[in-house]
């Protein structure tokens, strides 16, 4: 039996309901579906479980790493929010752009969460050594990550970008779409870390940074 393409989820529809036919009307032929595009399509749902779960794991990894590298909670906890959401909104819209996810762009989450966390741990370092060493407010904090680290951070995103988008010319379906799909959770990761982290630190990070590098530094 042949059929048309369809997508991941509709296969696995039509192995369920041809597997319960058989067991209603034929239950002594009973077997096992098998084919090559049935096989690779378990192969991509486990793929992309795997990468979710793998992610997840790396996610709260990175933050406590965070907490103990920038020696501030307030700080980690923060963080997580332009590191989690880059790649949520990229899959939100690479569904809206195809309608599904393949097993090329399943493990995009993999190969941009070490990008997303860059640009948000230069941000955030810049930013507390304004708080902390100079004694700066939360605004004037905020304007020095960004006269530091704001130029870095487009150079390398637009370098990033072009050569992912590159990659997404190619005829083979697997690379082009992981190409795009890596373009644009790199492209949003620095959208959110210049429009969205800002605001958060401006609305949590109201602590006093004089006391709490005292208390660094008599622990220290």
């Amino acid at each position: 039996v042949s059929f048309a393409a369809m997508g991941t989820q509709e296969f696995i529809d039509i192995q369920a309901r041809a597997k319960q036919w058989i067991q209603t009307n034929a239950p002594e032929f009973v077997q096992e579906g098998s084919s090559m595009s049935l096989m690779f399509t378990h192969i991509g749902i486990r793929v992309m479980m795997g990468s979710i779960k793998g992610a997840l794991i790396a996610l709260v990894l990175i933050s406590m790493i965070l907490v103990m590298s920038l020696k501030s909670v307030r700080i980690g906890l923060i963080s997580v929010v332009p590191n989690i959401l880059p790649g949520m909104v990229g899959f939100g819209v690479w569904y809206l752009l195809r309608g599904e996810v393949g097993m090329s762009t399943s493990m995009v989450l993999g190969i941009t969460m070490g990008i997303v966390v860059d640009d948000t741990v230069h941000f955030l370092s810049k930013y507390i050594r304004a708080r902390r060493d100079r004694g700066l407010s939360v605004e004037d904090g905020v304007r020095y990550a960004f006269s530091t680290v704001g130029v870095a951070l487009w150079v390398t995103t637009i370098v990033l970008v072009g050569g992912f988008l590159i990659l997404g010319t190619s005829d083979l379906a697997n690379n082009g779409d992981m190409g795009l799909l890596v373009a644009i959770v790199i492209s949003i990761a620095l959208i959110f870390d210049f429009i969205l982290l800002p605001p958060l630190l401006m609305l949590l990070d109201r602590g006093d940074w004089a006391e709490e590098k005292n208390t660094v530094g008599r622990a220290a």
